[in-house]
């Protein structure tokens, strides 16, 4: 049907603005390893949310455990973010390494306030 395309290509845009959200906040820590790194974005839907996580049928989010105010979920970082290892990296050139988003993320989401929050780590990449 012509909403659930409009809503895989709403949730595609919404991945691809993740991930540059995300590699825009990898950095190195104070000292010198890569730092953790987070993404929030407001105002998201439950339905995007189960969407992200690959269960679009579930918008009453009833398979998805609930820890306090959040729903949160581990995830494949190359899974979620639907790309392949090499679109993960961020290059610095001024120091002539990268930082690779990890393999590991978590995202959160909390109903009341219609937060969805991504977070992980990063890996130093040569």
């Amino acid at each position: 049907t012509a909403t659930t395309t409009n809503n895989d290509a709403d949730i595609q845009k919404l991945r691809k603005s993740l991930l540059r959200l995300a590699k825009r906040n990898l950095k190195f820590s104070y000292s010198g390893g890569p730092d953790k790194w987070r993404v929030e974005v407001p105002a998201t839907s439950a339905e995007h949310f189960a969407a992200l996580m690959g269960r679009p049928q579930d918008v009453a989010l009833k398979t998805f455990v609930k820890e306090g105010a959040y729903y949160s979920e581990f995830a494949n970082a190359q899974t979620f973010f639907q790309c392949d290892g090499k679109e993960l990296v961020r290059f610095f050139s001024r120091e002539g390494v990268g930082i690779c988003i990890g393999e590991d993320i978590t995202v959160k989401f909390k109903p009341s306030t219609m937060d969805l929050i991504v977070s992980g780590y990063g890996e130093i990449a040569m």
